[in-house]
């Protein structure tokens, strides 16, 4: 009897020791798991991070909440990037997600017929912005110069529509400021589930 009781002590002790070491899900990195609508979770924010930068996340804050906004944004990258469209942030979304390139050279010139990651860059970051209200497709076509031109007009550099390096270092610039604001903002991220 004696020898069971301890037996039973120290197997509680050992169960007790590797529930506290084992890492809660909150410890998990950007990537280790799943996201999913209706989840609420610190990597959502980072999520909605990610996608606001490329123009898809559309709120005007990150709130943490996989909302329909989320979603939708989730399915729209995934859409772009030609892999499964399920509206689940999983390792094949995690991986597009993390090789996207984000970075635009301003030793550059871009204009029409120009295509490619660049170009996608680009209307990703005039759709942040407000100027292109498309279909981000790496085509710089009439309606990627019309934005050029408009981003151009109201900035007062040379409109001619085409994105050289000035207006490369103008957009980068501005995408900066934009990025310190919604930095500045985070302190006041709202949650609820009527926000996304």
């Amino acid at each position: 009897m004696f020898k069971f009781r301890r037996l039973k002590l120290y197997i509680s002790i050992m169960l007790a020791g590797a529930t506290l070491t084992s890492p809660t899900i909150g410890e998990a990195a950007f990537g280790d798991q799943n996201l999913y609508k209706g989840m609420r979770h610190s990597d959502v924010v980072d999520l909605q991070d990610q996608l606001k930068a490329i123009g898809l996340f559309q709120y005007h804050t990150s709130t943490g909440y996989f909302g329909s906004i989320t979603y939708q944004a989730v399915k729209d990258f995934q859409r772009e990037q030609n892999i499964l469209v399920d509206g689940i942030v999983g390792p094949q979304t995690f991986s597009a997600l993390n090789n996207r390139q984000s970075t635009i050279e301003p030793n550059q010139i871009l204009r029409l017929g120009s295509r490619g990651q660049t170009v996608v860059n680009l209307q990703n970051r005039l759709k942040l912005m407000g100027f292109y209200p498309f279909k981000v497709d790496g085509i710089y076509g009439s309606n990627t110069k019309k934005a050029v031109i408009d981003f151009q007009k109201t900035h007062e550099l040379l409109v001619d529509g085409i994105a050289g390096p000035q207006t490369l270092k103008e957009i980068e610039y501005q995408r900066e400021k934009q990025k310190e604001q919604s930095n500045n903002n985070s302190g006041q991220r709202l949650t609820g589930e009527a926000l996304d």
